[in-house]
């Protein structure tokens, strides 16, 4: 994944929201791209909504926008970069399961 990614410019996620299978998803897909530094167009799926603001959506115009100019989403990458490093990491995950066992 590092090696496609250093290769790429976007991600896209067409995650079928119309599909009942692909409609409970997680967001681990989201997360690894924003994580890999690639601007990611994706679908709405209920799981990405937290994540809103780090990702255009496929179906506005946000999505022709970042295939003309990835760039202008680099900060929006870096922003999610910073939420990912600080709630998703072993340390986090783990602080969360003890609450949550609590």
């Amino acid at each position: 994944m590092i090696t496609v990614a250093s290769l790429s410019n976007v991600c896209w996620i067409p995650a079928g929201i119309n599909s009942k299978r692909k409609s409970g998803a997680s967001s681990n897909r989201l997360l690894t791209a924003l994580a890999l530094g690639l601007p990611v167009a994706a679908d709405e799926l209920e799981s990405y909504l937290p994540f809103r603001k780090y990702f255009a959506s496929l179906h506005t115009t946000e999505f022709p926008n970042m295939m003309n100019k990835p760039e202008q989403f680099f900060d929006q990458v870096i922003e999610a970069q910073i939420h990912i490093g600080q709630h998703y990491t072993q340390e986090a995950i783990g602080r969360q399961w003890l609450s949550i066992l609590n």
